[in-house]
């Protein structure tokens, strides 16, 4: 599985760099969901398998997104049905964001001493947040977190019906957070 993981990811990032179709059929990423789904539901203790759930899905929505593009850039579909998936797209986003079980985001395995931390100077923009800073077994998380900031931002960039000032406006927060949790590690 994190073969498989790795390997869908690679995919579809070179997917979404060329303009091209995933070389992965989206089934594969649906099989691998229905599994860890169908595993955490008999091991309900098992962080890993919730962890891998919530990794897949975001690969599911990550492939979405690189075919949504790829077909927008080979003229295959109306700027009106490029905007219905774009909506409905980022509404997954934000699910996927805003629904995690709480076992996968437990404060209990939050980092709380970063032991290299520095006192902020004056003027500082980045400081290191913790907040979603987690160590094993939930350490996948805090990627998976910066992750689906980065496909937020990505996919906000790609929205033609928001004022270019006002998407950057939000946009700044989701890249601020990355940078803090990058500062943190």
């Amino acid at each position: 599985r994190v073969i498989m993981f790795w390997y869908i990811r690679f995919d579809i990032s070179v997917a979404m760099m060329s303009g091209f179709e995933s070389t992965l059929p989206r089934e594969w990423m649906v099989t691998m969901i229905e599994y860890c789904d169908a595993q955490r539901t008999q091991f309900p203790s098992d962080l890993q398998l919730k962890v891998e759930y919530y990794a897949f899905t975001i690969r599911l929505i990550s492939w979405d997104l690189s075919n949504l593009y790829g077909r927008r850039r080979r003229g295959e579909l109306s700027d009106k049905s490029f905007l219905e998936e774009h909506r409905h797209t980022a509404n997954r986003i934000f699910e996927w964001r805003n629904n995690l079980e709480p076992a996968v985001i437990d404060p209990s395995y939050v980092v709380t001493d970063l032991g290299h931390e520095q006192p902020s100077a004056a003027g500082e923009v980045i400081n290191p947040r913790t907040q979603y800073l987690y160590r094993v077994p939930l350490f996948t998380m805090t990627i998976l977190r910066t992750e689906c900031n980065s496909i937020i931002l990505m996919h906000m960039s790609q929205n033609p019906t928001v004022p270019h000032q006002e998407a950057t406006e939000e946009m700044k927060g989701y890249a601020l957070e990355i940078c803090e949790i990058f500062a943190a590690i």
